[in-house]
């Protein structure tokens, strides 16, 4: 439901306005600023992003919410994402603790750079990783478990990487290092 001034609107309410919205414009380009729609719109477009990302809090969007409302014609990325999320390429928690362990077997520690042209989305996943880590520990809702951290841990995987900051990370020079041990 979304409420505007005193008024409040049903899913339902707000599906007829996006077919009223489609019928008088001829697409669901709706900008921010539309009396009724921006708002709702930009929240079910920051819940789908947050959706494709796994995220916990996702503005009531799921799988049959974003196939009504794709099938009705909105656009869910606009403005600097280029195209939809292609979730097939999108990689469970096991896949990416497995690529971590393959970048520790080639460089010799599981210290991924923040910013790694061999896998930036292995970069992204670590990050995620120690903000999760830190939440727990915080006692906030999140996906990290005891059992994620006890296997990060077994790696040797950095939950603070606050020391390296600033520093560069030389990855060639990394594997030079580890080939010759």
């Amino acid at each position: 439901e979304e409420t505007k001034g005193n008024v409040t609107y049903s899913r339902k309410e707000q599906q007829q306005q996006l077919q009223e919205y489609w019928t008088a414009h001829g697409n669901l380009n709706i900008p921010k600023s539309h009396k009724l729609l921006g708002n709702w719109v930009s929240n079910a477009r920051w819940g789908y992003m947050r959706f494709m990302e796994g995220k916990l809090k996702c503005n009531g969007i799921n799988d049959s919410r974003i196939k009504i409302l794709t099938d009705m014609g909105l656009h869910w990325n606009v403005g600097k994402r280029k195209g939809p999320v292609d979730r097939s390429r999108m990689k469970t928690w096991s896949e990416r603790f497995q690529d971590l362990l393959e970048f520790r077997r080639i460089y010799g520690h599981a210290r991924v750079p923040h910013v790694y042209k061999g896998d930036q989305m292995l970069a992204n996943w670590v990050l995620t990783q120690r903000r999760q880590y830190k939440m727990m520990k915080d006692g906030k809702r999140t996906y990290m478990t005891p059992k994620k951290a006890l296997k990060l841990f077994d790696v040797d995987f950095v939950f603070n990487n606050t020391c390296g900051r600033g520093k560069t990370m030389d990855l060639d020079k990394t594997v030079e290092t580890a080939a010759n041990k």
